[in-house]
């Protein structure tokens, strides 16, 4: 399965672990981990439809690619500049070749 994310790595992105704490809404908390390079979709962001107190919202995806790293899972979220995404479902390691993530994001 070939994801359509194309260009160069040319955005700076800060990948942020949960730290194992929780904040007074009970969520995880999350520790800047690495800050890597990343190439963004140049297509337009996906989006489907989800139920939300018997309401469709929609919710938008978009996928980057980042050079290889072990460790990081859908509990992680990305970080570019002010905005921060949630990764929507485990990495995607291209035939097991370590060289490429995809990862699916979606905007917190």
């Amino acid at each position: 399965m070939k994801r359509s994310v194309t260009g160069a790595y040319n955005k700076r992105v800060t990948l942020l672990y949960p730290n194992g704490t929780l904040n007074e809404n009970k969520e995880p908390n999350y520790s800047s981990g690495a800050t890597v390079w990343a190439a963004f979709d140049v297509r337009p962001p996906g989006g489907r439809v989800i139920q939300v107190n018997n309401m469709e919202a929609p919710q938008q995806t978009r996928w980057i690619k980042i050079r290889y790293r072990s460790g990081i899972d859908h509990t992680w979220r990305v970080r570019y500049g002010s905005e921060v995404f949630d990764i929507n479902q485990p990495p995607i390691d291209m035939g097991m070749m370590h060289r490429e993530l995809y990862l699916e994001l979606k905007k917190v």
